[in-house]
């Protein structure tokens, strides 16, 4: 789902980005009668936060198997991949998309 975020807002108090994320939320289970990640996969959240961000096949990769791990029932993952990829990311904004 595409996503304008306003400028700056990396910059902003904890308080505000977590009002903001709040608000992200709400309007999605207005929407929707229920909670819905508002993006497919934590690259895709990466990207609408950052335009910077480069989704490598490695992050792919990651990605598949977090949307996996979220409908898995107690699942666990362990990341083990080179530095310099990206993957310290990705966790990250699947724990902000809801996942």
């Amino acid at each position: 789902m595409p996503s304008t975020l306003p400028r700056g807002w990396r910059d902003w108090p904890a308080e505000a980005q977590e009002r903001l994320l709040s608000t992200l939320r709400t309007a999605a289970i207005n929407k929707l009668g229920h909670l819905r990640p508002l993006w497919a996969t934590p690259g895709e959240l990466a990207k609408a936060l950052d335009r910077k961000t480069r989704q490598t096949p490695a992050l792919d990769l990651i990605d598949a198997e977090l949307v996996r791990l979220l409908n898995t029932p107690d699942g666990r993952l362990i990341l083990s991949m080179p530095p310099q990829e990206g993957k310290a990311n990705g966790p990250l904004a699947a724990s902000l998309c809801g996942r």
